[in-house]
């Protein structure tokens, strides 16, 4: 039986680019329709995948999505996406973390093989760009992070 990852605030980024890369590794994806759908969701997964772009269909800002998932479950580990190199997107994420006053460790995806022990864990915010998925070599490095932050 496959891992179930949650596409908790999708984007067309994670609908198109995403979804196959998780599934090719093994996990079954699932698409929230409303926020609410995030509580049952969120106890059932192995993560999370939460796009930071400004707008999602889920109708919902990255933060609040966030705060359901961590409601829902206090060990769900997540992955954050979107279009930014992980320099500019780095700032987002530490602003979400101390709006829910949450210390974490955000990390790119070299960051997250040097500091591979804090995988898998609620605390590690990880960060893929749309670059981490398209270049073949950072892609296998991608997918071995992603693998080991959704045990």
């Amino acid at each position: 039986m496959s891992k179930i990852v949650v596409l908790a605030r999708p984007h067309p980024f994670i609908a198109t680019e995403m979804r196959p890369l998780l599934e090719n590794l093994g996990y079954q994806t699932k698409k929230p329709e409303l926020l609410v759908d995030l509580d049952s969701m969120g106890r059932m997964a192995a993560g999370a995948v939460v796009s930071l772009a400004i707008s999602s269909p889920i109708g919902e800002t990255a933060e609040a999505v966030v705060r359901r998932l961590g409601a829902a479950s206090d060990k769900l580990p997540l992955i954050f996406t979107s279009m930014l190199p992980f320099e500019q997107a780095r700032q987002n994420l530490v602003r979400i973390a101390q709006a829910i006053q949450m210390s974490v460790t955000v990390l790119g995806v070299e960051d997250a093989m040097a500091n591979a022990s804090k995988l898998g864990k609620r605390e590690a915010f990880v960060y893929l760009s749309k670059e981490d998925i398209a270049e073949p070599t950072q892609r296998r490095l991608t997918e071995k992070v992603i693998s080991q932050h959704f045990r």
